[in-house]
């Protein structure tokens, strides 16, 4: 079960580079593409992404981050069914705060232990 998570999360993470504008988001769309996330970002802008994450089993995305550069949010969003052991979503929003370059490591893991079983890197400049 864990091994069709990972492979379903590591597929959903696949972003496109195509943005849609909501508000002060640019919104990237998950997608057969990029295998990585690389953008510039103008200072005061965010980038929103979802994960797909299955907190039931106690793993979930977790950020590690220059808190300098960028803020990082997840929120953890619930299965859209009440089937137990259906994934849900991590709704990932990156706030641009001052100018620099970063890696934002993304740890999909249970925090309780440390177990990680996969890590995820974007590459973010702030302009």
């Amino acid at each position: 079960m864990l091994r069709i998570l990972l492979a379903a999360a590591l597929t959903a993470v696949s972003l496109c580079g195509c943005a849609v504008n909501k508000t002060n988001c640019h919104y990237y769309k998950l997608a057969d593409c990029d295998k990585e996330l690389s953008a510039t970002v103008a200072i005061g802008k965010q980038l929103c992404f979802e994960l797909e994450e299955n907190i039931t089993t106690g793993y979930s995305w977790q950020a590690d981050y220059d808190n300098n550069i960028c803020l990082v949010q997840i929120e953890h969003l619930a299965a859209a069914t009440q089937m137990t052991g259906a994934p849900g979503k991590a709704k990932v929003v990156i706030q641009a705060l001052t100018p620099g370059e970063t890696v934002i490591k993304l740890n999909y893991m249970r925090p309780f232990s440390g177990e990680k079983a996969a890590e995820l890197h974007y590459r973010i400049i702030v302009k």
